[in-house]
């Protein structure tokens, strides 16, 4: 809008474009010579005073006035414009103010976006780690919290995948999950495990989301992320705390059955020879007894004696199995310890040859582990084996020994009259627990190995159908010696 006007209060306008109407709503009839609105009264009140400072420095100076204020339009709108003016003289004597005044509004509101992103930016990179990828994931940018946490400067990660900071924690299917997200044009969030240059790590909550080009074509990513380690360091310790309390809770409820189980052992294996003995040994006072008689009655004695030692051999048997004096830990053959069994069990060459096929990796046959354990261990599962051995077939039985994630696997299978699961599964490893009363036992075995193999920091799982056979699957932790 060009302007002519007087250097009155109103600043009358002599001479106004037809600009005005764009600009301020009115038009030229109506701001000249103050005919509907002064110019005066389109001012911002709070910047009435700047404006006729700026032009009063300018008229004593006899420069120019450039200068910003705002006015208030005919429809309420606010505008910001910039005037450039001078004044129009008659020798020293100021005629007119003349110029021209053009609406800056969008570069204001341009320029106070830029600045309030520029102070997000500033916020956002303070505080986070902030890297920027081509499509292929290939590092353009990193900011300086990525580079301190990764470790590594700006110019080793230019030009780098993310992988250069890849802990190799999480799953491959993890970030194909994640990349699968971002190239439908999603954004991605999740919690990564990072590496650091130096080996050290360090948690990060991450928002990737795509960057589309005006043909919403993905041209970059943008990754932002938060430091979160001692919030994951936290939720693993209560985690761990939680595993802690339930090894704790499943230990009780496994000692209070032991004293169950051995309390029903004292009341009903013990009780009743202990018996005996007072009964017999309280028809010895009599002194009318014959000397046959009493023979006889020394005889029954000896007889529960024995019974009593016998369970008290026992119950020795099975806390020896429960302590950790025997857990020293030996360089073990298994071929050895299964050849050592068999010759205990006078296993013939032929038998074994016939009966026994016995699979075992080169890199597990050696290992260092408790000996005595692992020899109680094949000698239950290999004595059982034939003991419960199937009148219909040939006995077979097969011993596979495997390294399965650092751990020794034994699978031991046999083909005998195998165990009714649905019967007797709960209680399988139970404390004299015998499934099959043809045949002599005490029901010890089963529950020694299970014991023994928890001892150790293992498992064993069982599978077993009637007539067909049994097998026991064994993890136990254990060292392998290496081959030179």
């Amino acid at each position: 809008m060009f302007f002519r006007c007087l250097n009155d209060d109103d600043r009358t306008v002599v001479f106004v474009s037809n600009g005005c109407n764009e600009l301020t709503g009115y038009s030229p009839a109506e701001l000249c010579l103050n005919q509907n609105i002064p110019f005066y009264a389109l001012l911002h009140p709070e910047d009435t005073f700047k404006l006729k400072r700026n032009t009063d420095k300018a008229i004593t100076e006899k420069s120019n006035c450039n200068t910003e204020y705002r006015i208030l339009c005919r429809k309420g709108k606010t505008k910001w414009v910039n005037e450039i003016s001078n004044g129009v003289y008659d020798g020293d004597k100021l005629i007119y103010i003349e110029g021209y005044i053009r609406d800056i509004t969008s570069e204001r509101e341009s320029s106070k976006l830029n600045s309030m992103l520029n102070t997000y930016q500033n916020a956002v990179n303070s505080g986070s780690l902030v890297s920027i990828t081509d499509p292929k994931g290939q590092i353009l940018f990193a900011n300086d919290q990525f580079c301190k946490y990764s470790k590594y400067s700006r110019k080793e990660l230019i030009g780098q995948n993310h992988r250069i900071v890849n802990s190799k924690y999480h799953s491959d299917y993890f970030f194909i999950e994640m990349w699968t997200t971002l190239k439908s044009g999603d954004t991605w969030r999740g919690e990564i495990r990072n590496k650091a240059k130096d080996g050290s790590y360090y948690w990060v909550d991450t928002v990737i989301t795509p960057v589309f080009d005006t043909r919403h074509k993905i041209v970059q990513y943008l990754s932002i992320r938060n430091i979160i380690t001692e919030k994951k360091e936290n939720e693993f310790a209560l985690i761990k705390k939680q595993e802690d309390l339930t090894r704790a809770v499943e230990e009780i409820k496994n000692r209070f059955n032991e004293m169950m189980q051995f309390n029903y052992i004292v009341s009903h294996n013990l009780r009743a020879p202990v018996a005996n003995v007072l009964g017999l040994a309280n028809l010895l006072k009599n002194n009318d007894i014959e000397e046959i008689e009493k023979k006889s009655l020394i005889e029954s004695i000896h007889f529960s004696t024995l019974k009593i030692d016998e369970v008290l051999s026992d119950l020795n048997l099975i806390l020896s199995s429960k302590s950790d004096i025997n857990k020293t830990k030996d360089h073990i053959s298994l071929l050895e310890i299964i050849g050592s069994v068999f010759e205990t069990l006078n296993i013939q060459h032929e038998e074994k040859l016939n009966h026994f096929s016995i699979d075992i990796e080169s890199e597990s046959e050696k290992i260092i582990s408790t000996k005595s354990y692992i020899e109680s261990i094949f000698y239950n599962l290999i004595s059982n084996a034939i003991k419960y051995k199937s009148l219909e077939r040939n006995l077979e039985v097969k011993i596979k020994i495997s390294k399965l994630l650092g751990a020794l696997q034994i699978v031991f299978s046999d083909n005998g009259i195998g165990i009714d699961m649905e019967r007797h599964g709960k209680s399988i490893f139970g404390l004299y627990k015998r499934f099959n009363t043809n045949v002599e036992g005490k029901g010890l075995g089963l529950h020694m190995t299970k014991t023994q193999i928890e001892s150790l920091g293992g498992n064993i799982l069982v599978e077993s159908k009637l007539n067909e056979g049994t097998t026991f699957t064994i993890t136990i932790p254990a060292s392998f010696e290496e081959k030179h």
